[in-house]
């Protein structure tokens, strides 16, 4: 029979010259390199160790037969082999047991823009702390601070809660963002005093008085602080410079005694001046105290 002849079998039959009965493993059956076996008007299938099923055709479900249990939500993947855990977030480990950012367990725990810290260990609970906003306290950031609840308005100034801040209305003869200014009366009404006595400022209004400076310095005043005669008591007195008191002004005024430190923040008096050392990782800042 001539080379170049080529042959149409019948549905039985294969083979260059259809000399060979067609058996059911020459179509192929077999999936995933699985070898096939002829048996009498049929086949079998000798699957590899990863799959079964009449062709191979099933990836053995390692899940159900191991009786696999993802924990926290996890979810058990059937793969080539064996199984894998598909952790829900936050989560990690073969069977997810195990912590790994508390912050994504909880995703929304943490409110007005507070921002969420993982404080957790691998084995442990998980644990988060949130970060708040300035203008907000709670566990959950959850509270907005009463700007006014300090009480940051002084010398009868009168203080308005506002959103993330405050705004202090001053009473006659204080100013400033707090009212802690006093403005002297003695430069606001250009005042002239009768001959040789001097304007002198009265703290707490628009109030000033005209004093006669002492003769001799009968009154050692410290620290700046100048002496007057005070012509009711018939005696010399001192009038002290900004940030000190007392009758020879050598105390230190306490400029933290009223503590105008918001968040929560420390006060660290100076003179004329006080520190507020805040418990963010921000520098502390430095304010001063311009009124006597």
């Amino acid at each position: 029979m001539p080379n170049d002849v080529v042959c149409t079998c019948l549905p039985i039959f294969t083979g260059k010259f259809c000399e060979r009965i067609l058996t059911p493993c020459d179509l192929s059956p077999c999936l995933n390199n699985a070898t096939c076996v002829d048996q009498q008007q049929s086949y079998h299938c000798c699957c590899m160790p990863e799959f079964t099923g009449r062709n191979c055709e099933e990836v053995i479900d390692y899940c159900r037969l191991l009786s696999i249990n993802c924990l926290n939500e996890g979810l058990c993947l059937n793969i080539i082999g064996g199984f894998s855990c598909l952790c829900a977030p936050g989560w990690t480990g073969e069977f997810c047991q195990f912590v790994e950012n508390a912050c994504l367990i909880y995703p929304n725990n943490c409110y007005n823009g507070a921002t969420c810290i993982d404080v957790s260990h691998l084995t442990e609970e998980p644990q988060f702390q949130c970060l708040c906003l300035h203008s907000f306290t709670g566990e959950f950031c959850e509270m907005e601070i009463d700007a006014c609840g300090s009480n940051p308005c002084k010398n009868g100034g009168t203080c308005v809660d506002l959103i993330s801040h405050y705004k202090c209305t001053c009473p006659m003869g204080h100013e400033g963002e707090n009212c802690e200014l006093d403005i002297d009366a003695c430069l606001y009404y250009n005042t002239s005093c009768s001959s040789g006595t001097l304007c002198v400022d009265r703290p707490h209004g628009l109030n000033y008085t005209c004093l006669l400076p002492c003769i001799e310095n009968t009154e050692s005043c410290a620290n700046g602080g100048s002496c007057f005669f005070d012509e009711d008591s018939q005696s010399p007195h001192c009038v002290c410079a900004l940030g000190w008191t007392g009758q020879t002004c050598l105390e230190n005024t306490n400029d933290c005694e009223d503590n105008r430190c918001l968040y929560g923040a420390t006060c660290e008096d100076g003179i004329n001046e006080y520190r507020c050392h805040s418990i963010y990782a921000t520098p502390s800042s430095v304010y001063l105290k311009l009124y006597a």
